[in-house]
């Protein structure tokens, strides 16, 4: 430290004199230090300057504002000094990421925290054993720009201690191939100032709290001002009477919360409801026109339709495990795809021994979730519109298509406001800074309305600058839903001849396309997963042509379609021996599950063999496909009752309130996984307990936050949106 503090003593020096005399500063502390140095030091710091021209081109203000730092205000460059990164131990794990004290750089006033890009390479008898990248953190003051830090950087005797016989260097290049999300040099924003989007978001969020205080005040008082008229009543209605009566849209499972979309009035307990006499009309306060908006925001009545577990016999409650565990799967493939790849990982070496591990494959191959969401999402649109076309004839196109969008937009628009402008506020540390850059903040500023308008998976082209890249599959869902009536009037019009001409086409016509543009774009179907140093840096992408496209990500949403059909015509198998059938199809479906989330171990493990290009092609064709079938035919035998103990866990009656916030966990929890991983003020070691910890506590803090989104914002939207097409 005594090195570099005197190579910054030399630097202001040498700057001083390209200086007209009214900008030199007095330096007589300087030369008094000078004084004190051996006779052989200003030889060697002057030796450390690899070039003195390098000096000049610092701004005037940022060598200025080093030279007054360390003539008049030396007690403050040793804590600069201090909060500088330092090389630690552990390199050949992949120990590159050396963020200094960002504490006591904050501590400091006009100074600023920067990250900055470096080049390490390593020699010992004059062979290469080590040529890698990493990030630097630094503490300079706020006059220096990021041009002036690299070259400051570069002239420092920045040493790794080693052994004579081994020689290493660290530069920080101006090279584009060397960043920071897009910089070389990154640093914090001391600019506390809120932006008018900032305040608006603010304005939004403060205005959804007072109608949600004041709706659920406005409930108790008049649950209050009502209580003697409720006991009287509660006394002369049937047992069974007040328990369908007291059902409603929001109060039963995710069959009934779709049920809105189709603009369907009638709960699916509604033909229960026709056998019991109704009860004598009373008059309520909630009846007022304009209380019922209130009360549409009331946390109380939110609160017991998220948390209500009651359900109508005929729903089909498997989807809620189903729903509820997929979710937490992709938390769990996140953990890793976001958390251990945002940075600050001191033993990259070690995680990538895990990610070739056999049961890492459940972890890797965590993606099949979200076909399981298609899945779900088309057995629920066949299962209610087929109901709907039954007893109507035809469905109402306008209201299918605005109740869907009413019902997801506000909150995703929501979600995707707080994520550019209230985000940036919560949190700080070395890596922080990379959630407000231009990267992140423009993507949304750029493209939000793509998102808004569901097309963000075709626009912009790279999911990379996608606003909110985990958008891509509501875009897709919502063009899923869009076709949907077409097949759906085909299915009810040719029966089962329809379902299965229709969706077998459709199903080869994604199989095949997706076939084509493998072969066309040679490319991996295990991209997604593999090792991030073997990808091409340019050129087409796997995620970008296959990943986040409806004519590949479609026929798990076809399966549910015709999973639907077969039980809205009740289909089961009859006979003596139907159970041993159902046996047959739960053996073939664990094969298959199976089959596409461990068969990829010959690839994916040390030293595996690549897929051939036919094998990428049949891979990448049919695996969502083959998930999709596993999955249904559970949902199928446990609708029938031969799903035993899968079915009581699948049917479990607490998977039901978490599967009403697996839409805001989804939205969320990247977000909940970036506060966590990027304010952490040091780095970290990975090890398969720690993550499990992480996984834990991140789905607690996903499905919290997902709670107060629904009761404050979603279901609201619900109830507003009941309210005014009722």
């Amino acid at each position: 430290m005594r090195k570099i503090a005197l190579t910054f003593i030399l630097l202001a020096l040498t700057a001083s004199a390209s200086y007209s005399a009214e900008e030199k500063l007095n330096n007589s502390l300087v030369m008094k230090l000078m004084s004190q140095l051996p006779k052989n030091a200003f030889t060697q710091l002057q030796s450390t300057l690899k070039n003195k021209l390098e000096w000049q081109k610092i701004s005037p203000a940022c060598s200025l504002k080093f030279f007054e730092l360390l003539s008049t205000e030396l007690a403050q460059a040793f804590p600069m000094l201090d909060a500088l990164g330092k090389p630690g131990s552990g390199l050949f794990l992949g120990n590159f990421f050396w963020p200094g004290a960002f504490s006591e750089c904050e501590g400091m006033k006009k100074f600023q925290y920067c990250l900055a890009g470096f080049s390490l390479k390593m020699y010992t008898f004059s062979k290469k054993v080590l040529d890698t990248q990493g990030v630097l953190g630094t503490c300079m003051p706020q006059e220096c720009n990021q041009s002036d830090i690299r070259i400051v950087l570069n002239m420092l005797p920045l040493k790794l201690n080693y052994p004579p016989y081994i020689k290493a260097s660290i530069t920080f290049p101006q090279s584009s191939g060397l960043s920071i999300y897009g910089n070389t040099v990154l640093c914090e924003e001391r600019d506390k100032s809120y932006s008018v989007g900032t305040k608006t978001m603010l304005a939004i969020c403060g205005f959804l709290l007072a109608m949600c205080l004041l709706g659920t005040a406005i409930e108790l008082l008049i649950d209050w001002l009502e209580s003697p008229l409720a006991c009287i009543y509660s006394r002369s209605m049937p047992l069974t009477l007040r328990s369908f009566s007291d059902s409603n849209a929001l109060n039963g499972t995710a069959l009934v919360d779709e049920a809105n979309s189709l603009g369907s009035k009638e709960s699916l307990s509604g033909d229960l409801e026709q056998l019991v006499p109704s009860p004598p009309v009373t008059h309520s306060l909630k009846d007022s026109l304009t209380l019922k908006l209130f009360l549409c925001f009331s946390l109380v009545k939110n609160t017991k339709a998220v948390l209500n577990t009651n359900a109508p016999d005929r729903a089909i409650l498997s989807i809620n495990g189903i729903r509820t565990i997929s979710m937490m799967w992709v938390i769990l493939g996140h953990c890793y795809a976001i958390g251990e790849t945002t940075g600050g990982l001191e033993n990259i070496a070690d995680l990538l021994k895990v990610l070739r591990r056999f049961t890492f494959l459940s972890v890797e191959n965590a993606f099949f979730s979200v076909d399981s969401f298609f899945l779900l999402s088309g057995l629920l649109v066949s299962y209610l519109g087929l109901k709907r076309l039954e007893s109507k004839g035809k469905l109402p196109l306008w209201k299918f298509y605005l109740h869907r969008y009413i019902r997801l937009t506000p909150t995703y628009g929501f979600v995707i406001l707080f994520f550019m402008y209230l985000l940036p506020l919560i949190g700080k540390g070395p890596m922080w800074s990379t959630i407000t850059t231009k990267t992140l903040a423009n993507t949304c500023k750029d493209y939000w309305w793509t998102n808004l308008l569901y097309i963000n998976n075709f626009y912009p082209t790279q999911l990379a600058k996608e606003c909110i890249g985990w958008g891509w599959y509501l875009a897709n869902d919502m063009q899923f839903y869009v076709i949907s009536p077409i097949i759906l009037y085909g299915m009810y019009k040719l029966r089962l001849r329809g379902a299965l001409i229709f969706n077998g086409y459709l199903i080869a016509v994604s199989a095949l396309v997706t076939g084509l543009l493998i072969n066309h774009y040679k490319l991996k179907a295990l991209e997604v997963v593999a090792d991030i140093s073997s990808r091409p840096k340019n050129g087409p992408s796997f995620e970008d042509i296959i990943y986040t496209k409806p004519y590949c990500r479609i026929q798990p949403y076809l399966v549910g379609l015709m999973l639907g059909y077969f039980l809205f015509k009740k289909y089961k198998f009859q006979g003596t021996f139907k159970w041993l059938w159902y046996l047959i199809g739960w053996v073939v479906a664990i094969v298959l599950g199976m089959t596409v989330v461990y068969g990829t171990w010959g690839t994916s493990k040390a030293g595996g063999r690549p897929f051939s290009n036919a094998e990428n092609i049949f891979y990448a064709s049919l695996s969502r496909l083959t998930w999709a079938l596993a999955v249904a035919w559970v949902i199928f035998a446990c609708q029938n009752k031969f799903g035993g103990l899968v079915q009581n866990f699948l049917s479990w009656r607490a998977f039901m309130p978490l599967s009403r916030l697996t839409y805001g966990a989804y939205l969320i929890h990247p977000m909940t996984l970036l506060v966590f991983y990027q304010s952490k003020l040091s780095t970290r070691a990975y090890t398969d307990l720690d993550l499990a910890f992480q996984f834990v506590s991140i789905t607690v803090m996903s499905y919290a936050a997902a709670f107060i989104l629904a009761v404050t914002v979603e279901y609201p939207i619900l109830n507003i949106d009941k309210w005014l097409f009722s």
